[in-house]
Protein backbone atom coordinates (compact mmCIF):
# COMPACT_ATOMS: atom_id res chain seq x y z
CA UNK A 1 0.00 0.00 0.00
CA UNK A 2 1.49 3.69 -1.54
CA UNK A 3 0.98 6.60 1.07
CA UNK A 4 0.23 9.43 -0.51
CA UNK A 5 2.61 11.96 0.13
CA UNK A 6 1.24 15.53 1.03
CA UNK A 7 3.03 18.16 -0.98
CA UNK A 8 3.70 20.97 1.36
CA UNK A 9 3.82 24.56 -0.66
CA UNK A 10 7.51 25.83 -0.33
CA UNK A 11 7.04 29.51 0.51
CA UNK A 12 10.42 30.97 -0.01
CA UNK A 13 12.54 32.26 3.16
CA UNK A 14 13.24 35.99 3.61
CA UNK A 15 16.31 36.36 5.46
CA UNK A 16 16.82 40.20 6.58
CA UNK A 17 19.64 39.69 8.34
CA UNK A 18 22.25 40.70 5.56
CA UNK A 19 19.56 43.75 4.49
CA UNK A 20 19.97 44.84 8.21
CA UNK A 21 23.53 44.59 7.99
CA UNK A 22 23.69 46.74 4.85
CA UNK A 23 21.20 49.49 6.50
CA UNK A 24 23.57 49.51 9.84
CA UNK A 25 26.66 50.04 7.85
CA UNK A 26 25.10 53.21 5.69
CA UNK A 27 23.89 54.90 9.39
CA UNK A 28 27.12 54.14 10.79
CA UNK A 29 28.55 56.18 7.90
CA UNK A 30 26.09 59.03 7.93
CA UNK A 31 26.54 59.63 11.79
CA UNK A 32 30.58 59.43 11.33
CA UNK A 33 30.32 62.03 8.49
CA UNK A 34 28.02 64.10 10.26
CA UNK A 35 29.92 63.88 13.47
CA UNK A 36 33.19 64.89 11.18
CA UNK A 37 32.08 67.95 9.56
CA UNK A 38 29.93 69.70 13.02
CA UNK A 39 32.48 72.48 14.21
CA UNK A 40 35.62 73.68 14.08
CA UNK A 41 38.05 72.87 16.50
CA UNK A 42 40.58 75.07 18.16
CA UNK A 43 44.11 73.99 18.74
CA UNK A 44 45.00 72.91 22.28
CA UNK A 45 40.81 72.72 23.42
CA UNK A 46 39.65 69.34 24.41
CA UNK A 47 36.32 70.00 24.51
CA UNK A 48 34.55 67.92 27.37
CA UNK A 49 31.43 65.83 26.46
CA UNK A 50 27.90 65.96 27.07
CA UNK A 51 26.52 64.37 30.08
CA UNK A 52 22.68 65.64 29.38
CA UNK A 53 20.03 64.16 27.11
CA UNK A 54 19.82 67.52 24.98
CA UNK A 55 22.79 68.20 22.60
CA UNK A 56 20.60 71.04 20.54
CA UNK A 57 21.24 74.33 20.86
CA UNK A 58 18.44 75.86 21.88
CA UNK A 59 19.90 79.16 22.67
CA UNK A 60 19.90 80.33 19.25
CA UNK A 61 16.96 81.21 16.45
CA UNK A 62 17.25 80.65 12.99
CA UNK A 63 18.51 84.35 12.43
CA UNK A 64 21.65 83.77 14.46
CA UNK A 65 22.26 80.50 12.56
CA UNK A 66 22.53 82.36 9.49
CA UNK A 67 25.55 84.51 10.52
CA UNK A 68 28.63 82.44 11.70
CA UNK A 69 29.11 82.30 15.29
CA UNK A 70 32.26 83.79 16.88
CA UNK A 71 34.06 80.84 18.38
CA UNK A 72 36.27 81.96 21.91
CA UNK A 73 38.61 79.55 22.94
CA UNK A 74 40.15 78.79 26.62
CA UNK A 75 42.88 76.36 26.32
CA UNK A 76 43.87 74.29 29.66
CA UNK A 77 46.85 76.66 30.06
CA UNK A 78 44.28 79.41 30.48
CA UNK A 79 45.10 81.28 27.21
CA UNK A 80 42.30 82.77 25.16
CA UNK A 81 41.68 82.49 21.39
CA UNK A 82 39.39 84.63 19.32
CA UNK A 83 38.63 82.25 15.91
CA UNK A 84 41.94 80.79 16.55
CA UNK A 85 44.09 83.40 16.99
CA UNK A 86 45.46 84.74 21.00
CA UNK A 87 44.05 87.38 22.33
CA UNK A 88 44.56 89.17 26.26
CA UNK A 89 41.56 88.76 28.74
CA UNK A 90 41.58 93.11 28.97
CA UNK A 91 41.18 93.11 24.93
CA UNK A 92 38.56 89.96 24.93
CA UNK A 93 35.89 92.31 25.88
CA UNK A 94 36.61 95.03 22.75
CA UNK A 95 36.50 92.00 20.54
CA UNK A 96 33.26 90.74 21.54
CA UNK A 97 31.42 94.06 21.40
CA UNK A 98 32.91 95.10 17.74
CA UNK A 99 31.17 91.89 16.66
CA UNK A 100 27.72 92.43 17.73
CA UNK A 101 28.36 95.82 16.84
CA UNK A 102 29.01 94.20 13.30
CA UNK A 103 26.91 91.48 13.46
CA UNK A 104 23.68 92.23 15.73
CA UNK A 105 21.97 88.66 15.30
CA UNK A 106 25.48 87.01 16.12
CA UNK A 107 26.31 84.32 18.37
CA UNK A 108 29.24 83.24 20.52
CA UNK A 109 30.53 80.12 20.84
CA UNK A 110 32.87 79.02 23.96
CA UNK A 111 35.05 76.46 23.66
CA UNK A 112 36.66 75.21 26.78
CA UNK A 113 39.33 72.87 27.68
CA UNK A 114 37.46 69.96 29.42
CA UNK A 115 40.86 69.88 32.21
CA UNK A 116 39.21 73.62 33.81
CA UNK A 117 37.78 74.35 36.60
CA UNK A 118 34.63 76.57 36.31
CA UNK A 119 36.10 79.60 38.42
CA UNK A 120 38.72 79.95 35.17
CA UNK A 121 35.24 79.67 32.62
CA UNK A 122 32.99 81.75 34.51
CA UNK A 123 35.95 84.73 33.76
CA UNK A 124 35.21 84.63 30.31
CA UNK A 125 31.43 84.06 30.76
CA UNK A 126 31.48 87.44 33.20
CA UNK A 127 33.49 88.98 30.22
CA UNK A 128 30.67 88.40 27.78
CA UNK A 129 28.15 89.09 30.00
CA UNK A 130 28.93 92.39 30.61
CA UNK A 131 29.83 93.09 26.97
CA UNK A 132 25.79 92.54 26.68
CA UNK A 133 25.81 89.57 24.46
CA UNK A 134 22.75 87.35 25.22
CA UNK A 135 23.57 84.33 22.69
CA UNK A 136 26.12 82.39 24.32
CA UNK A 137 26.68 78.88 23.58
CA UNK A 138 28.82 76.23 25.25
CA UNK A 139 30.62 73.58 22.86
CA UNK A 140 31.01 70.70 23.82
CA UNK A 141 32.29 66.81 22.08
CA UNK A 142 28.88 64.39 21.61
Amino acid sequence: MRFKQSRQSEIPEVNVLPMLNLLMGVLAFFVIVSLSLSGSQIAGVKLPSSGGQDGGNSVFDETASKIRPLSVGLSETGDIFIEGKPIELAALATAISEYFQENPDGSVILQADRGLKFEDIKKILVTLKDVGSDRIGLAFEP
